[in-house]
C-alpha cells in the first residue's frame, strides 16, 4: 500500500496526516494551536517545502482540529477544505463545542463553555466547502472526501483508492497497538456513527488512520461494528 507516502504528525494531542500527492501534498487535519511548527517540519521529512502544501482538509471543527489553521495557511498559502455545516466554526475562529458522552467529556465540555476565551482560534475562510462528497483529483490524489455524521454534525473522512481512510474522531484508538479501538467521549449524534463505519468499511478501507492515536487496520472496525450492532447499540 505505497500508492502515496502519508506521514502521521502530532499536532498538539491530535493527529494531522500529510498524505503526498501528485502535485505536493495533502493535509488532515490541523490540530492545536502552537504546534503549526510539526506540519513544517513533517513537510520537510517527507522532502517537501511548505509550498507543496496545496490543500488542508478538516475532518470536523473542534478545537483540537482546527487551532493552528491559520498559522498553517499562514506559512503554506494551502487552500482549506470543510463541510458545509461546519465552514462557519472555521470562518468565524469559533470552533463547534461538542456534546460530552461520557463524565468525563461532560466535565471537559462544561469548562469549555464556562471559558469560550480558551477555545477561540484564529479565523479562516474556507475556499472548498464540501456538500455530500468532494473527488480528489484536482489535488494530485485517487481518493474522495465524504460525509460521515457522528462525531459532529459535518464530520467528514478521506477515502483513498490505495485503501487507507482517515476518519477523525469517528473512531479513535491508542497510541499501544494492542489496546482496543473506540468512539470519543464527545460526540454530536453517536447513534449515526455505525451507518458512518459501514460506509467508510463499504468504500474499501483497509487502513483507519484516526485523529487520535495509531492507525489500525480496518478488521478492527469491522469488529467494532459488529460489537455495537449485537449490543443493540
Amino acid at each position: 500500500m505505497a500508492a502515496h507516502d502519508h506521514l502521521r504528525v502530532e499536532i498538539g494531542l491530535s493527529n494531522g496526516w500529510l498524505i503526498r500527492s501528485g502535485r505536493g501534498a495533502v493535509l488532515v487535519d490541523a490540530g492545536f494551536d502552537r504546534f503549526a511548527p510539526r506540519v513544517a517540519w513533517g513537510l520537510r521529512h517527507m522532502g517537501l517545502a511548505p509550498s507543496d502544501l496545496e490543500l488542508i482538509i478538516i475532518t470536523h471543527a473542534h478545537v483540537d482540529h482546527i487551532g493552528a489553521l491559520s498559522d498553517i495557511v499562514r506559512g503554506t498559502g494551502a487552500a482549506v477544505a470543510v463541510h458545509e455545516l461546519e465552514a462557519e466554526y472555521v470562518r468565524t475562529g469559533l470552533p463547534l463545542m461538542p456534546r460530552g458522552l461520557t463524565p468525563r467529556g461532560r466535565i471537559t465540555v462544561t469548562f469549555g463553555n464556562r471559558h469560550p476565551e480558551i477555545t477561540r482560534v484564529a479565523a479562516v475562510e474556507p475556499q472548498v466547502i464540501i456538500e455530500k462528497e468532494l473527488d480528489l483529483a484536482s489535488w494530485g490524489l485517487a481518493g474522495r472526501v465524504v460525509w460521515t455524521p457522528g462525531h459532529s454534525p459535518g464530520s467528514v473522512g478521506v477515502v483513498l483508492d490505495d485503501g487507507r481512510a482517515y476518519v477523525g474522531d469517528l473512531v479513535v484508538s491508542s497510541f499501544r497497538p494492542l489496546l482496543p479501538i473506540r468512539t470519543s467521549c464527545f460526540g454530536d449524534s453517536p447513534e449515526k456513527m455505525p451507518a458512518s463505519w459501514r460506509k467508510v468499511l463499504d468504500m474499501g478501507a483497509r487502513v483507519i488512520c484516526p485523529g487520535h492515536g495509531r492507525a489500525f487496520p480496518a478488521a478492527r472496525l469491522e469488529e467494532l461494528l459488529a460489537k455495537t450492532s449485537s449490543s443493540g447499540a
